[in-house]
């Protein structure tokens, strides 16, 4: 072999020794490590992970807030009843409380349990829209919101929600007081049959 061919092997072997030792230093990371978007797919510390979970309740917080008083208007209907609800969050992020736990999954390596103080406000249950669009009595329930999360591409995702109440109150005479749960969420009742009232009209109710 030549002393030009030689040489040149031997240049070819140092760029590629120093290509991989570029690459393990921190060069061009390959396209199938990234995302869509560019950013690298490097796995989360706890630290990060609990600030990327308080970015996502934060937001959580936010959009009730925004959307409080379109909530207010709005009917909703759960068969076969209409009502009218809406949620506040009194005490805001600097009350969430966050559990993160590992998992044995690639796709979703870590999950999250988020409990946030709420107060829920609805109306009774009613037959028609036009009778809960009627309705300004709201009822008072205050507890605590869980909020159930899925770490999936370094994404918190939120997989469920589940509120419990502790307490129900009614406004009255300027102040809330205490309420059965029933009397606030129970439906109306349905009006007695032609049967029904018959016999009513001949012995009483």
């Amino acid at each position: 072999m030549s002393i030009s061919l030689r040489l040149g092997a031997i240049v070819l072997i140092t760029l590629a020794l120093v290509s991989c030792q570029h690459f393990k230093r921190g060069g061009p990371v390959p396209e199938e490590l990234t995302q869509a978007d560019g950013a690298v797919r490097r796995p989360l510390d706890s630290e990060a992970l609990e600030t990327a979970l308080l970015d996502r309740v934060r937001a959580h917080i936010g959009a009730a807030h925004e959307t409080q008083e379109e909530r207010l208007r709005e009917v909703r209907y759960e068969r076969p009843f209409y009502f009218r609800e809406y949620a506040e969050y009194p005490e805001g992020i600097d009350a969430v409380t966050t559990r993160i736990e590992p998992t044995d999954s690639r796709i979703t390596p870590y999950t999250a349990t988020v409990e946030i103080p709420r107060n829920r406000f609805s109306t009774r249950m009613h037959r028609s829209p036009e009778a809960a669009r009627q309705d300004s009595n709201f009822f008072r329930s205050t507890g605590t919101e869980r909020l159930s999360y899925e770490l999936r591409n370094n994404r918190w995702m939120k997989t469920g929600s589940l509120f419990v109440a502790e307490r129900t109150e009614e406004y009255v005479d300027g102040q809330w007081r205490p309420v059965q749960e029933v009397a606030a969420r129970s439906p109306e009742p349905e009006p007695p049959g032609w049967l029904r009232r018959t016999w009513n009209t001949i012995v009483g109710p």
